[in-house]
C-alpha cells in the first residue's frame, strides 16, 4: 500500500491546504499533486548513506558558520549541512518541505527536484529555446523553466538513447547530481580512480574524479574511500554539493 504525504505545489510539499497557504496563492494558478510514498518492508528500504547525522554521510571537510538565520526547525549547527542548507534558503533554493518550517534533510530528491534546486543556484536563468525535448514534460509543470533550461545546456540528455524522458519522478542519485554539476561548469577533467566503488571508465568517471578534486565531495564513508555513486541523494546531499560548487569548496579532507 501506500501513505499519502501531501500536496506538492510549486516544489514544496504541504500536509494541509490551509487557509493561510490557499491566501498567500489566491489569485495564482498552481498545480497541486498528491504525494504517495510506497510502504516498504523494513528489509526492503532503499540504500543510501548513513552516519548518525542528517542526510547521512558527513561529506567530509569544514563549512563556515553562515550569517544568515535558520528558517529550519530539523536542521541545527551540529549537522554538516548547516551552513548549505541555510544558505540554500536565503538563496531561495529551497523553500522547505512543508508549511512546518521544515527541510527534511533525509529525505531523496527528484530529478526534477534536484534540477529545479540547481536552476536556482544558477539564478533562474531564462532558457532560450523554446521547444521541449522531453515526451513526459510539458509546459504546466512547476519545473518546466528549470528543466528546458538544463536540457539546454546540455545539463541533462534524458534517460534513454533516445534522450525523449527526463523521468522527473525518478530519484536522483549521487552520480547523477555531480554528473549535472560537471556539465554546467563545463569541466575536462580526465577520470581517475579517487575512490573504490567509482571505476576510471565508468560514464560518471570524469565528474566524480572532477567533484573530488574541486572539493565537491569528499565521499560516503568516514575513510573517504567510496563514493557510493548509485545511493539515493539526499537533500542535504544535494545542498551541500551545490554549495561547494557555487560558494565554497572542501578545504579540510575527512
Amino acid at each position: 500500500g501506500c501513505t499519502f504525504d501531501g500536496w506538492r505545489i510549486d516544489g514544496s510539499v504541504y500536509t494541509e491546504l490551509t487557509d493561510g497557504l490557499l491566501d498567500a496563492i489566491d489569485g495564482t494558478t498552481l498545480t497541486a499533486e498528491p504525494v504517495f510514498t510506497k510502504n516498504t518492508a523494513p528489509g526492503d528500504q532503499p540504500g543510501g548513506d548513513s552516519g548518525g547525522t542528517p542526510g547521512g554521510s558527513s561529506e567530509g571537510g569544514e563549512t563556515p558558520a553562515p550569517a544568515e538565520a535558520n528558517p529550519f526547525i530539523d536542521v541545527t549547527e551540529a549537522d554538516y549541512c548547516y551552513a548549505p542548507v541555510l544558505w540554500a534558503a536565503a538563496q531561495g533554493i529551497t523553500r522547505g518541505k512543508n508549511a512546518e518550517n521544515t527541510f527534511i534533510p533525509g529525505d531523496t530528491c527528484t530529478r526534477e527536484e534536484a534540477v529545479t534546486f540547481l536552476w536556482r543556484a544558477a539564478g533562474c536563468p531564462e532558457p532560450e529555446r523554446t521547444e521541449n525535448p522531453f515526451t513526459d514534460m510539458d509546459e504546466t509543470r512547476w519545473s518546466y523553466q528549470a528543466i528546458l533550461w538544463a536540457a539546454e545546456q546540455g545539463i541533462t540528455r534524458g534517460t534513454d538513447e533516445s534522450g525523449a524522458h527526463f523521468s522527473p519522478y525518478d530519484t536522483v542519485n549521487r552520480a547523477q547530481i555531480v554528473t549535472f554539476l560537471y556539465r554546467l561548469a563545463q569541466a575536462a577533467a580526465a577520470a581517475a580512480e579517487r575512490f573504490e566503488d567509482v571505476d576510471s571508465d565508468a560514464w560518471y568517471g570524469a565528474p566524480v574524479t572532477w567533484a573530488c578534486d574541486g572539493g565537491i565531495t569528499a565521499g560516503a564513508n568516514a575513510e573517504g574511500t567510496l563514493f557510493a555513486p548509485d545511493d539515493d541523494c539526499t537533500r542535504a546531499q544535494i545542498v551541500t554539493f551545490l554549495y561547494r560548487y557555487f560558494v565554497t569548496p572542501l578545504t579540510t579532507a575527512e
